[in-house]
């Protein structure tokens, strides 16, 4: 359930979008960056004004006469309330790219996950349009699972994964390497008590420490 705000005596409810306002919301994401790299203020108020209104229930608010604190607590609540809320890794294994590629377009956001389930589960665009956010991304991350699986599968069975070693004289199975959210978590080293016996001798210079108070 959001949380309602109060703006101009009008009550402000951001609303949760399906998979189809996501996507929708993604674009204007592009646009508000582009506005600002310009420094096109204008296009990138009423951008975000679009945003807002996307991502909220239907109100009488006129934003242009909101204060900027007022309209950016709106702002910030529907983008809160629009992050998925399971942590997904295929996401930490998104990476920004500066250029765009040139098969790149207004709108491609919602025909890469329309192409995406359609062709994985047959499912009707209005369906697939009605999908929370959090069931496309989990999907999208199982099938990205299964096809690297499979890939692996198939690998397994060509010479390739079977190199020939001229010391060892023996082929040995090497493994296709996974994307990194699919690997495992690298773990902190656990601290343990060195026995007294095996401390060095004398005082103890933290070498850290002394480059911080040269810096200082």
């Amino acid at each position: 359930m959001s949380e309602k705000i109060k703006i101009n005596d009008v009550e402000f409810e951001p609303k949760r979008t399906t998979l189809r306002g996501w996507t929708k919301l993604d674009e204007i994401r592009l646009a508000m960056d582009e506005a600002i790299s310009t420094g096109d203020f204008e296009n990138y108020f009423l951008s975000a004004s679009k945003f807002v209104e996307i991502a909220s229930v239907p109100n009488n608010i006129k934003w242009k006469e909101v204060s900027w604190f007022d309209f950016l607590t709106a702002f910030f609540a529907c983008v809160e309330i629009n992050k998925p809320t399971l942590p997904f890794p295929i996401l930490n294994d998104i990476k920004v790219k500066d250029e765009k590629p040139p098969w790149e377009y207004s709108g491609r956001s919602w025909y890469f996950w329309l192409n995406l389930f359609a062709s994985a589960y047959g499912w009707t665009q209005m369906y697939i349009g009605d999908l929370d956010i959090d069931t496309a991304i989990g999907l999208y991350q199982e099938l990205e699972i299964d096809d690297q699986l499979q890939r692996e599968f198939t690998y397994s069975l060509s010479e390739l994964a079977y190199p020939y070693n001229e010391k060892t004289k023996k082929s040995r199975y090497v493994p296709l390497e996974r994307p990194d959210w699919m690997r495992p978590i690298v773990q902190k080293p656990k601290k343990i008590q060195i026995s007294r016996d095996l401390l060095p001798l004398g005082i103890v210079v933290n070498l850290a420490d002394r480059e911080k108070k040269r810096g200082s």
